[in-house]
């Protein structure tokens, strides 16, 4: 969603404007804010999961391995590695092309390895 902002002048106050995340495009004209703890807050940022077009209930554990399989793989042609996908724990949650598009967009890009990692020691079980 685009939203226009014009003539506003906020001064003085806790959070200026805060509005929900997934808007682009946002566009502030002759906006002034001023003496403000937080000029724009985007809330609820989109989840790992979300972003990717998975449901909320994706257990994340199968990303974690659908991203392994992917970077195992990263040689073969695309249609190749969606189909380890599709047949792997994660396919079930896949609801289309762009889920598998995305999955491995991810798996290949430089931000895999430390989403690996994150996920990783969020699944892993603590000490004591």
């Amino acid at each position: 969603m685009r939203n226009l902002f014009y003539g506003l002048n906020i001064k003085n106050c806790g959070t200026a404007i805060s509005m929900p995340s997934g808007g682009s495009g946002d566009t502030f004209i002759k906006t002034n804010i001023e003496d403000c703890e937080t000029g724009l807050l985007y809330r609820d940022p989109p989840s790992l999961l979300a972003s990717l077009g998975l449901p909320p209930d994706t257990p994340p554990q199968y990303l974690i391995e659908a991203l392994e399989i992917l970077q195992a793989h990263e040689k073969e042609p695309e249609n190749v590695r969606a189909e380890k996908i599709k047949s792997s724990k994660i396919g079930p949650f896949l609801q289309g092309a762009a889920n598998v598009a995305a999955v491995i967009a991810l798996a290949l890009s430089p931000e895999a390895a430390p989403v690996l990692a994150l996920l990783k020691a969020a699944l892993a079980p603590t000490a004591g």
